[in-house]
């Protein structure tokens, strides 16, 4: 079995860093990768929303995948290349913060798990739900779109599913792995021993 040791230095003291100082100063601090593999914490401007049907979210919990540890230790998933700093991350889940004009499903406070792949909604594979062959996805955490591991997240409406009560943000960042693995069971024709 493979150990790793994250070798970065953060450019402010964790234990500071609680929920209230970040609600207090709308900081949003981000787990940025280098193209040299290196991290480093950084703060990021809060972006505005691109649109009216867009809403923010705190980020609470956030996973990570092969993918994120495959982009540090060899800076690259085959045609993509880390080539500028990249905020890693996308098995997420946390609360909304804000939202667009023409959001209608979801509210703020609302707690969510998140679809980190955003197609265009026009094309016929978008529009026949099928989004996950757009050739437009843009995918969070994969160049040169950043990730989840921020303070704050923005997203389309439909890229956020509410969660109930019981479920708990860890869990919730568990959605979009498990989707990955419901979709590969589902559309394989091999029978499993589930």
């Amino acid at each position: 079995m493979s150990t790793y040791s994250l070798d970065f230095e953060p450019i402010y003291n964790m234990s500071s860093l609680t929920p209230e100082a970040v609600l207090e100063e709308e900081l949003n601090y981000s787990f940025v990768l280098s193209p040299a593999k290196q991290f480093t914490y950084e703060q990021r401007p809060i972006l505005e929303l691109p649109s009216s049907r867009h809403v923010r979210v705190r980020v609470i919990a956030t996973g990570l995948c092969g993918s994120d540890i495959h982009y540090w230790q060899h800076g690259r998933i085959g045609r993509y290349v880390v080539e500028s700093p990249i905020v890693l991350g996308h098995e997420s889940a946390g609360i909304v913060e804000a939202c667009g004009a023409d959001v209608r499903g979801l509210s703020v406070g609302d707690r969510v798990a998140l679809e980190p792949g955003t197609g265009c909604n026009v094309c016929e594979m978008c529009r026949s739900g099928r989004y996950s062959l757009c050739e437009s996805t843009r995918f969070a955490a994969t160049p040169p779109f950043d990730g989840t591991l921020s303070t704050f997240y923005n997203l389309p409406e439909e890229c956020c599913f509410k969660l109930p009560a019981h479920v708990s943000f860890q869990e919730g960042a568990l959605v979009e792995p498990l989707s990955i693995e419901v979709q590969s069971k589902t559309s394989t024709s091999c029978d499993s021993a589930f």
